[in-house]
């Protein structure tokens, strides 16, 4: 999830209903296909269903779509509902 594209001093706290996830990476800018997913950590990452992208910068998630349905994947900032 990739958050340069808006200018603002907040993080995005991104929350996914309907699964949990792990956060395999993260850095400022824009993400870098051929650079940054080997720093990846796949071996013991954190698991969430919620996360802040930073301003500025990306995160990576990695999660087993096994729960179907449609699910709502959503900023946490009140602000941002509509």
């Amino acid at each position: 999830m990739q958050d340069t594209s808006i200018h603002g001093a907040e993080s995005h706290p991104l929350h996914l209903h309907g699964f949990n996830f792990f956060l395999v990476g993260q850095g400022f800018g824009n993400f870098d296909a051929n650079k940054d997913p080997k720093n990846s950590n796949l071996v013991d990452p954190i698991e969430r269903n919620t996360v802040g992208v930073p301003s500025g910068g990306w995160v990576a998630i990695r999660f087993l779509a096994d729960n179907p349905g449609v699910w709502f994947m959503h900023c946490h900032l009140e602000v941002h509902t509509s």
